[in-house]
């Protein structure tokens, strides 16, 4: 829950599990999502990116709903960006 999804409003949607920056970027997706989500997807993408710019290639970022924290880490919930 809570997470990106991926042809969000359409039969197909799916809540996708992982997704990069490059892609979310490519896809623009942060335009694409109505109401809070698109500021979430670009400040993931800022947080990583940055975060990565000054070395640590580990950092990640996640959307989800907080009522599902304990299951984000383990990637049963949200997206891990």
């Amino acid at each position: 829950g809570g997470g990106i999804w991926e042809n969000f409003g359409k039969p197909e949607a799916r809540e996708m599990k992982y997704a990069t920056p490059e892609y979310l970027l490519g896809t623009k997706a942060g335009k694409k999502f109505p109401g809070s989500m698109g500021p979430k997807i670009q400040a993931a993408i800022d947080f990583v990116q940055k975060s990565s710019a000054k070395g640590n290639k580990s950092a990640w970022a996640a959307i989800a709903d907080l009522k599902d924290a304990s299951k984000i880490m383990s990637n049963e919930e949200g997206t891990i960006v």
